[in-house]
C-alpha cells in the first residue's frame, strides 16, 4: 500500500518502514515492533465486529502514527482498524523473576494491561480488582465481549487472572494472578472454545438460524428455476434435481424440499395436477 505496483516486496517494505518512521516523534519512540497488514474490504477474513474504543495508550500511539502516514499515501482510502483480527505479544515479568512472552488477542491485551503493575511493586502486591462491567467500561466494549475474552484468561490453560466471587450475577471481581507459573518462555493464550460460554452458544444458535434461513431461500429459488425450465415434473424427479443442483453447496433435505413445494403451491407459483397430485406444474 506504500509504493508503486512495480516495486518488489523488499523495496515496498523498506519504503513503508521509512515512511512510517518519518512520522514518529523521536522523543517518544514506540519501544516495540509493529506489524500492520492493510487489506481492502474484499480481502478481509471473516470476523465479528466487536467494539474496542479504548485500546492501550501505547497501541493508540501506533495507530495514530500509522493513520497519519497512510493519509499521505492515499487521499481516497481511510484506515479502519479491525481489532478482532489483531494479536499482541506482551513481555511479562512476574514476582518470581519469571519472564514470559504472552501472545494474546488485542482484546485480551487490553484487559491484561488494566492489571499491570510497575516493576518496582512489591511481591505481595495484589493490584486492582475489577468487575466485568468495569473492564468493559475501561476498554470501551460490551460486557459479553469481555466475558468471552476473560474466560481464556481465568479458566483456560494459562490462568493469568484470578476470579473472586461476588454477591450477585456479574459482581465477580478479577485480579492479576501474580503466582502464575509456567516452564515455557513463550505461551499463546487460545481463543475461547465455542462451547464454553453462554454467549458463544447464543452466537452459534443465531448462526444456525441464519444458515437455515439462507438454505430455505436457496431451495425455493432452485425449485422455481427448475420448474420454470421444465414446466411440469413429478415430485420425485423435482426433488432429485433440486438435491443434485444444490449438492456442491449443501445437502438439501427431502423434508425442506417438500415444505418449499407446498409453500410455493399456496402462493400460486406452482400447482398440483387435478388428476395426479404427484405431478407439479409451473404457473406462468
Amino acid at each position: 500500500a506504500a509504493a508503486a505496483a512495480d516495486d518488489d516486496d523488499d523495496v515496498r517494505e523498506t519504503k513503508c518502514t521509512a515512511g512510517v518512521e518519518s512520522h514518529l516523534d523521536p522523543r517518544q519512540p514506540f519501544g516495540f515492533d509493529v506489524n500492520v497488514k492493510v487489506l481492502t474490504a474484499g480481502f478481509w477474513p471473516s470476523y465479528k465486529n466487536e467494539p474496542l474504543k479504548h485500546i492501550p495508550a501505547k497501541l493508540q500511539g501506533v495507530t495514530d502514527v500509522f493513520a497519519r502516514f497512510y493519509a499521505t499515501r492515499t487521499a481516497h482510502r481511510v484506515v479502519t482498524w479491525i481489532h478482532a483480527l489483531g494479536t499482541v505479544v506482551l513481555k511479562a515479568s512476574f514476582p518470581n523473576d519469571k519472564k514470559v512472552e504472552i501472545t494474546v488477542t488485542t482484546f485480551q491485551a487490553a484487559i491484561l494491561l488494566l492489571f499491570n503493575l510497575p516493576v518496582s511493586a512489591s511481591a505481595d502486591s495484589v493490584g486492582v480488582k475489577l468487575t466485568e462491567a468495569e473492564i468493559a467500561d475501561k476498554i470501551g466494549t460490551d460486557v459479553n465481549v469481555v466475558r468471552k475474552h476473560l474466560y481464556a484468561l481465568v479458566k483456560g490453560k494459562y490462568k493469568l487472572l484470578m476470579e473472586e466471587a461476588g454477591e450477585g450475577n456479574g459482581q465477580a471481581r478479577y485480579a492479576a494472578n501474580w503466582n502464575f507459573e509456567t516452564r515455557a518462555r513463550r505461551i499463546k493464550v487460545p481463543l475461547l472454545p465455542a462451547d464454553k460460554s453462554a454467549q458463544a452458544s447464543e452466537d452459534r444458535l443465531a448462526n444456525l438460524l441464519k444458515i437455515s434461513e439462507e438454505r430455505r431461500y436457496a431451495v425455493e429459488a432452485t425449485i422455481v428455476r427448475i420448474m420454470k425450465t421444465q414446466r411440469q415434473l413429478r415430485y420425485a424427479e423435482l426433488s432429485s434435481q433440486v438435491v443434485s443442483a444444490l449438492a456442491p453447496i449443501f445437502q438439501a433435505q427431502a423434508k425442506t424440499i417438500r415444505k418449499r413445494v407446498d409453500d410455493l403451491v399456496e402462493r400460486d407459483y406452482l400447482e398440483l395436477d387435478e388428476a395426479d397430485d404427484s405431478l407439479i406444474k409451473y404457473v406462468a
